[in-house]
């Protein structure tokens, strides 16, 4: 229905126009012939004028972009004016301009669209070719990258067909425990990587093992028996010994006294002397950690000293366990700080026990001698982690067989492969133009060889080489403590005469100073912190059968030589028989562990590795095997960042090279 003034009205109850097409359609840019209403209003004049050029508008868009027949409600619909709800020219402009987006069509020139929508389609229509030439620019690196790869791939296995990886060439000096435990792993470590090898083991004692393989014929070669001075044993603890008696198809079995290494098995009792009186005894030698020990009348004499010192050496065991999982090191120091040792490692144990609440007589009755058993010093001279070492042998193991733990070192030895120097010193190294070293060594028939290695490591104690050469990192001259061991056999027991009349004499005696000179003895080593005790230890072994006779085989660790008058005035008198006896003096048996803060450098100079930094902490055959597993860790390491295939500057040469073997090198 039509208004006064020729609008049409929006009610929905009109009935629909009939449809026409209208003229021709007019572009947003054409002027629109102007309705002339003389008797409106100015301002409802050019509202009207709108209307109307909306309805021409829409008409034109409807009849362009429909496509198909459609009904006559349809374009009525679609025709229908626009309601305004509010008036003012700019209203009125941004209905109409979003109407006619609705409504906008391809092939339909829309001028009012409004300015930021026609520049976004702009930036679209001209993003387009920026991201064509991106695409391309991957796709043609992706292919140089895959090129390359391949290239490389080819030239690799082109060199592997015409030029095998070289062959490094490594020394290693000594072969006890820290230098079997090195070849053992460096071997597994580069078959592991692929990396060729040919180790050489130099020593020159007559066995492997090192200081730690000591065995003695009783009586002759021919008797058929035998003792070993040396170790018999290893704690639970020691996981990397353990891992390699496994590999090696060695079976390790416990020790049932749980202080092989100082009396064998079936000892018997067990008493602590001090040269004056007996400090303690017991029926059988037991380690003061083992659980069920301590009775009533012990927890009333000690109180709870016993537990403290036990949780102690409990916690230092689970510290020290994790060293390995720090492996490779390059600094003892860092190691230590990073499994928080290094209050048991500036300590003496006597300072750190007594700061824990345990007590003076259980460290001179119980732990203190049995510190001296193992490492003859005493809790005054020794470290924290020193002591705690010696006391944690709870569970002990051995490797069953009659080789024993020389056994295990052989066959280490044998697995690697490395070809084996016996009763050869080495006598002098000198550093190599290509990186690596000269190493000269002496035979037993006084050949003197030199070789060139890319690689040497000194499994062997600083002080007691005769090298003398500068090096990068000079390692510290540690003191060693001397030893005497002495081997007896004899058809008597011990007199109780010479142990202030005690009727049973214990199996196994280990000794400490008199409460009266503890303070003073404990500050002391060697002779100095002997006090009124003959020895260190006496141990009955055995018992052998010889010419039908029962003999009792004694084995005595003092600090100075057992002659044959204090054996008899042990035995009873000079008319007690000795039947035979074996002396030896060992210049280095312990290292000295006092309280340190610095530890000789693993590296000393370029390729030149050193294990004896953990002397400086601790000894043991545990402790040793740990640093040649380290130590082997830290070449393969270095090799793998070398790369299989070494420059020609690199290898060594194979002319010799004159004049340069004595060069800072004496010896």
């Amino acid at each position: 229905m039509s208004n006064n003034y020729g609008a049409i009205s929006n009610d929905e109850d009109d009935p629909p126009p009939p449809y026409s097409p209208g003229p021709a359609p007019r572009y947003f840019d054409e002027e629109v012939p102007e309705v002339i209403t003389p008797l409106l209003p100015e301002r409802e004049r050019r509202q009207h004028q709108r209307i109307v050029e909306a309805r021409l508008l829409r008409a034109d868009i409807i009849q362009y972009a429909a496509s198909g027949e459609r009904t006559q409600q349809q374009r009525v619909t679609e025709a229908r004016p626009i309601r305004y709800e509010a008036t003012g020219e700019r209203q009125h402009q941004r209905v109409t301009e979003t109407r006619l987006i609705r409504y906008d069509a391809p092939g339909v020139r829309t001028p009012l669209l409004p300015e930021r929508r026609r520049s976004k389609r702009r930036l679209e229509l001209n993003s387009e070719p920026i991201f064509m030439v991106l695409g391309i620019l991957f796709f043609l690196v992706i292919v140089i990258i895959i090129v390359y790869v391949l290239v490389l791939f080819m030239c690799f296995i082109i060199r592997w067909a015409t030029e095998p990886p070289y062959e490094r060439r490594i020394a290693i000096v000594g072969a006890g425990p820290a230098g079997v435990s090195t070849a053992y792993h460096l071997a597994q470590r580069a078959d592991s990587a692929h990396i060729p090898h040919r180790i050489t083991l130099y020593d020159k004692r007559s066995h492997i093992g090192g200081r730690s393989v000591h065995p003695v014929d009783i009586f002759s070669p021919d008797f058929g028996d035998s003792v070993e001075l040396g170790a018999t044993t290893f704690p639970k603890s020691a996981s990397i010994l353990i891992k390699a008696a496994d590999n090696l198809g060695l079976r390790t079995v416990a020790v049932q006294d749980g202080i092989g290494d100082l009396v064998g098995r079936g000892s018997g009792s067990f008493g602590v002397y001090d040269g004056r009186s007996w400090a303690y005894k017991e029926p059988h030698p037991r380690n003061f950690l083992e659980s069920g020990w301590w009775t009533f009348w012990l927890w009333v004499r000690y109180g709870m000293s016993p537990n403290r010192a036990a949780d102690i050496v409990s916690d230092f065991r689970k510290k020290r366990a994790r060293l390995s999982s720090f492996i490779p090191f390059n600094y003892l120091s860092t190691a230590i700080n990073s499994v928080d040792l290094s209050q048991h490692a500036v300590e003496t144990a006597e300072h750190y026990l007594s700061s824990q609440g345990v007590a003076e007589n259980f460290q001179r009755e119980i732990f203190n001698p049995w510190i001296r058993g193992r490492y003859a010093q005493n809790l005054g001279t020794i470290s924290g982690v020193g002591a705690f070492t010696a006391a944690d042998n709870n569970d002990a193991l051995s490797i069953y067989g009659e080789d024993g733990m020389a056994g295990l070192w052989e066959r280490m030895v044998s697995s690697s492969g490395a070809s084996v120097n016996l009763e050869t010193s080495v006598q002098w190294l000198a550093k190599g133009s290509w990186g690596g070293w000269f190493l000269a060594s002496s035979s037993p028939s006084g050949v003197e060889t030199v070789e060139r290695f890319d690689a040497v490591v000194l499994a062997t104690p600083w002080v007691l080489t005769s090298l003398n050469i500068t090096l990068e990192n000079t390692p510290h001259n540690v003191s060693y403590v001397p030893q005497h061991y002495t081997l007896f056999t004899s058809p008597h027991e011990l007199s109780s005469n010479a142990f202030s009349g005690q009727e049973e004499i214990p199996g196994l005696i280990l000794t400490t100073p008199c409460s009266w000179e503890y303070r003073e003895i404990s500050g002391g080593t060697g002779k100095d912190g002997m006090g009124h005790a003959p020895f260190w230890v006496l141990s009955r072994i055995k018992e052998v059968i010889r010419w039908g006779r029962r003999e009792y085989v004694y084995k005595v660790v003092s600090a100075e030589e057992l002659k044959d008058e204090e054996i008899h005035r042990m035995l009873g008198g000079t008319d007690k028989t000795i039947s035979w006896v074996y002396r030896h003096f060992s210049p280095a048996a312990h290292p000295l562990l006092q309280p340190r803060t610095i530890f000789s450098d693993i590296l000393l100079d370029d390729n030149l590795w050193y294990t004896g930094a953990m002397d400086e902490l601790s000894t043991g055959v545990e402790m040793g095997s740990l640093m040649g597993d380290n130590v082997a860790a830290l070449v393969v390491q270095r090799w793998r960042k070398e790369g299989k295939y070494l420059p020609e500057e690199r290898r060594i040469p194979q002319e010799p090279e004159e004049a340069t073997y004595g060069k800072n090198v004496t010896g």
